[in-house]
């Protein structure tokens, strides 16, 4: 009998750790590199999870519930390009920072006009970069 006493208050006792276990979060911002406006809507996931998150008006992002441990992060935003971060540190009750700064496509690669001709007026193509990610920083 006082065995099952000692487990009835060993379980009381750990409950509430069991319950209010804490969470790792990880919020931050995303933005324009070049204007560094707030880019509403942008997708935040943790690579490899169901985990993420949308920006709100202010290109603020939390996704909380994360296990502690190292996570890849990554941004994307259509019309940019998507931007990944490596061994993203997550503890337990702790909030960690990660702020995306994704460059536009237009920064990437440059339009250019052909000049009409009768098949192909005002015809629009890609031209590949000519400056690489590492040049543009």
């Amino acid at each position: 009998m006082s065995r099952k006493i000692i487990y009835v208050l060993l379980l009381f006792t750990m409950l509430p750790v069991l319950i209010f276990a804490g969470d790792g979060r990880i919020k931050g911002k995303v933005t324009d590199l070049s204007t560094g406006e707030a880019l509403v809507g942008a997708n935040v996931i943790v690579v490899g999870s169901s985990f993420g998150a949308a920006t709100d008006v202010n290109g603020d992002f939390v996704i909380m519930n994360l296990d502690a441990g190292q996570y890849t992060v990554k941004a994307s935003y259509l019309g940019y390009q998507s931007i990944t971060i490596t061994n993203v540190r997550v503890s337990l009750d702790l909030t960690t920072e990660v702020d995306f700064q994704l460059p536009d496509l237009h920064d990437c690669y440059s339009l250019l006009t052909e000049g009409p001709t009768e098949s192909r007026k005002g015809a629009v193509r890609m031209v590949p970069p000519t400056r690489t990610w590492t040049q543009m920083r």
